[in-house]
């Protein structure tokens, strides 16, 4: 996926990123659309909204709102697996 590619350029491996995915699929069709659409497709916002009928902001909020989302349930995954914060 774009997202964890996204994490894995970063220069600490990270063992919460083995959680993405598993949340990823968690996600309503239209999240994981708009995901796809953002991250894997990178199309800015506009352009999203544009194609969905949608304003820039509106799009901006919901992946807003799609990335804690994420978080939260990697942080959940990761408690439950004992990793620390």
């Amino acid at each position: 996926d774009a997202i964890a590619t996204a994490f894995e350029k970063t220069s600490e491996p990270n063992p919460r990123l083995g959680f993405l995915n598993e949340c990823v699929e968690r996600l309503d069709a239209r999240s994981r659309e708009l995901c796809d659409l953002r991250y894997k497709s990178d199309i800015k916002p506009a352009q999203i909204g544009q194609k969905l009928g949608m304003t820039a902001n509106s799009i901006s909020k919901s992946l807003l709102r799609i990335r804690e989302r994420l978080r939260e349930c990697i942080n959940l995954k990761a408690r439950q697996a004992g990793l620390t914060p």
